[in-house]
């Protein structure tokens, strides 16, 4: 570049790196220079394109690549490129309409069957993407993609065991913490507990940073009940990640349920700071500031999580709670009669009623 600074390629060369180390903004300035001179490039425009899908700007993406698809129309990659950008705008249909097109221009296009795959998934298509599976496992059986996607579509189905096949023959072509992740899941949704925990376990034992495998091993400690050591997880993953508002709402939540409001309110209040209108973690906050005695700050934070997430019955349970501990039984007896009228089942729907025969 520095030589030449007027050729594209070897922008185009490290603007293609720097996507593959999820640099976007870097690998849409490499190439900028050049796109003024020569704005009808397609090596030039794929690579503006898929860096402003790495920059989650798919607007910006499709109106990219509309421009690639008129220059090259007959391109059945720059096509493949256009349903991508229409899939992550939640344009499904003319995302489809696309991958369609891709694969009809080159129909040896596997990457283009690929997302033509992810896209019927998306659009709840199950039979034509797995028919689309099944030729492709013939035609590729070294590519671990097929698999996985094999594992993807079963899950979406709620065919854990077959998830389970297809995501170990994934890993078998391809070991990675992402499918390892998946492999678990599957394994929990088919009731093998053990086995998903084994298999987070000897991944992490080797890949210790994957934050990923360890949330997912986390989550399913917690779901277990196994509290104590979900707060392991969870500390750790905070470690790594100090800003990750899931693990510290998590953590809020398991330490109140282990007796330790204080510690909880820290990490309530800091996850809070970060994801300030999440329902979800407004509800913990709120838990936890009942919790330590601040009964009308409790009231407030979870007033705002109803408001953000007005069908949860839990959390308007949690928020008559806060209204008795602060004092307003008559609002909190009112906000109770109309839960149980709403709801005839929720978690908490007997200590509601509990709760109600006490006011």
């Amino acid at each position: 570049m520095k030589e030449n600074p007027d050729d594209p390629a070897p922008r185009i060369a490290l603007a293609r790196l720097l996507l593959l180390q999820g640099k976007g903004k870097e690998a849409l300035d490499t190439v900028q220079p050049s796109l003024t001179k020569y704005p009808k490039n397609p090596s030039l425009i794929d690579v503006v394109g898929r860096a402003q899908l790495a920059l989650n700007n798919p607007t910006a993406a499709i109106s990219t690549f509309n421009t690639l698809v008129a220059e090259a129309p007959k391109s059945s990659p720059a096509h493949e490129d256009l349903a991508e950008a229409y899939g992550a705008s939640n344009n499904i249909e003319l995302a489809l309409t696309e991958a369609r097109k891709a694969v009809a221009l080159d129909p040896k296009n596997e990457n283009a069957q690929l997302t033509l795959v992810r896209l019927l998934a998306n659009h709840h298509d199950y039979g034509e993407a797995g028919t689309i599976i099944a030729s492709l496992s013939k035609t590729y059986p070294k590519d671990h993609r097929v698999p996985e996607l094999a594992g993807l579509l079963a899950l979406a189905q709620n065919r854990p065991q077959d998830a389970i096949v297809a995501f170990q023959s994934a890993l078998a072509l391809n070991d990675n913490g992402v499918d390892r992740t998946r492999l678990a899941i599957a394994q929990m949704h088919a009731g093998h507990g053990q086995e998903a925990e084994k298999t987070l376990l000897d991944w992490l034992a080797e890949h210790k940073q994957d934050t990923v495998a360890r949330m997912n091993l986390a989550d399913f400690y917690m779901s277990n009940n196994r509290l104590a050591e979900a707060k392991t997880q969870y500390e750790q993953i905070i470690q790594q990640v100090p800003n990750n508002v899931i693990a510290e709402n998590n953590l809020a939540w398991v330490l109140s349920q282990l007796g330790q409001p204080k510690e909880a309110l820290a990490h309530a209040q800091h996850a809070a700071a970060g994801a300030p209108n999440n329902p979800q973690v407004l509800d913990t906050l709120g838990i936890v500031l009942l919790q330590n005695q601040k009964a009308d700050d409790a009231v407030t934070k979870l007033r705002s999580a109803v408001q953000a997430a007005p069908n949860s019955p839990e959390i308007q349970f949690h928020l008559a709670q806060a209204l008795v501990g602060a004092g307003s039984k008559t609002e909190a007896r009112t906000v109770l009669q109309k839960l149980l009228a709403n709801y005839q089942s929720f978690n908490d729907r007997q200590q509601a009623q509990k709760l109600l025969a006490t006011l």
